[in-house]
């Protein structure tokens, strides 16, 4: 059991960044989807995904180490961090 959850907390929006080449991403879509258009980037043990045309977050925070290098796959399907 990790902190948030003995304290019983939730994550509303993940402020702040860590930036370098190997810890932000911009994944530009055309067309259609172009709301889908998204920024990739780390704050300390967390992965947030930014959708800016929605103004939305999506976030991993179960790293126990602080993120040093994140990578989108071939298709932009899944994303790699350690």
């Amino acid at each position: 059991m990790n902190e948030l959850e003995m304290l019983n907390l939730s994550v509303n929006w993940i402020f702040g960044i860590n930036v370098s080449r190997q810890t932000i991403r911009f994944l530009r879509v055309e067309g259609r989807k172009a709301g889908n258009e998204r920024i990739i980037y780390v704050v300390g043990k967390a992965i947030v995904m930014y959708y800016p045309k929605l103004n939305t977050q999506k976030y991993y925070v179960h790293h126990r180490q602080p993120v040093t290098v994140i990578e989108v796959g071939y298709h932009r399907k899944m994303v790699a961090s350690a």
